[in-house]
């Protein structure tokens, strides 16, 4: 299978990262919902996520993804690329993290390098 990747991953511990989605579904833009779950890898642009709700692709959201060790928080605005079925109770998602100020996406990757140290050295656009 071709790789079609832009993005380095990091595959990060379920459990030193939790992330928050609150999003509307097209056919509901009125319900609004906060799912809680965890991440199978992130990158500079985006994130795979893991949980118990199929959320349709194409969908916006609001990410926050908050690490506990070191203690920080990101908030992204994305949307969902792909959805998978990974098992019976469980999907797969990759998020893609939508265009935003420099300043905000240079925290994010400079945490990501700081964290992960070396996996991103070459790999991230200077835009």
């Amino acid at each position: 299978m071709q790789e079609r990747r832009k993005y380095e991953r990091i595959t990060a511990a379920q459990s030193a990262v939790v992330v928050e989605l609150r999003y509307a579904e097209p056919s509901a833009p009125e319900v609004s919902r906060t799912l809680f779950c965890s991440t199978a890898d992130l990158s500079t642009h985006g994130l795979r996520l893991r949980l118990e709700n199929e959320i349709s692709v194409g969908t916006p959201l609001r990410v926050t993804v908050i690490f506990q060790l070191p203690s920080r928080h990101f908030k992204h605005i994305g949307r969902i690329r792909w959805v998978v079925r990974s098992s019976e109770a469980e999907y797969l998602l990759g998020v893609e993290f939508l265009p935003k100020t420099r300043p905000e996406m240079s925290a994010w990757r400079d945490f990501l390098d700081a964290t992960f140290p070396g996996i991103l050295r070459g790999l991230i656009d200077p835009a």
